[in-house]
């Protein structure tokens, strides 16, 4: 496993240069790009404190605090059809039965299809403003991985004050 800080090594002239033939890698890593991307994805996500891909970003871990106003509170589990992971409640963490019921406050983390999580945060009551305006503190690489992720999903991203640490993002076409 290598970790690859360095951006000159993410782009496609070097892609070959960690595998089988010039550096021997199984796995190449950028902590920096990984938390950029963790951080988009809960963007694009309002409601959602965390959200993870997996199976070729097929299905996607989500994690959130279950409102007190929630649709979905008091039922059980059974007839939700919902792939629980995990439950925690009251700072003890469990994997709920088919009987078991979601309380308010609970943190939960479920898996969902990747098309499915907007329909997710509906049915919990979750929906929130899409994020217009973000403000990134810091100009350094997770700050530059971020605001080339954010430009990639339609926000206008103003890089003419990053010399002073700040960097001001707009998302001017909302969805």
């Amino acid at each position: 496993v290598a970790r690859i800080s360095a951006r000159v090594y993410h782009k496609a002239a070097w892609g070959g240069l960690f595998g089988d033939h010039d550096i021997p890698v199984d796995l190449a890593v950028s902590p920096e790009y990984e938390i950029a991307g963790a951080i988009k994805r809960v963007l694009q996500f309002p409601g959602i404190s965390g959200i993870c891909p997996f199976a070729g970003k097929k299905l996607m871990l989500l994690s959130f605090r279950c409102p007190k106003k929630s649709p979905l509170l008091q039922i059980p589990l059974d007839d939700l059809h919902i792939a629980v992971v995990n439950v925690i409640r009251s700072g003890r963490g469990f994997i709920p039965g088919s009987d078991d019921t979601f309380h308010a406050g609970d943190e939960i983390n479920l898996l969902a299809a990747a098309d499915e999580v907007e329909d997710v945060i509906r049915a919990f009551g979750l929906e929130r403003k899409d994020n217009e305006r973000v403000l990134i503190f810091g100009g350094d690489q997770i700050a530059e991985y971020l605001a080339e992720a954010l430009e990639k999903i339609g926000y206008e991203v103003h890089r003419g004050i990053a010399k002073t640490g700040v960097v001001g993002y707009k998302r001017t076409n909302v969805p």
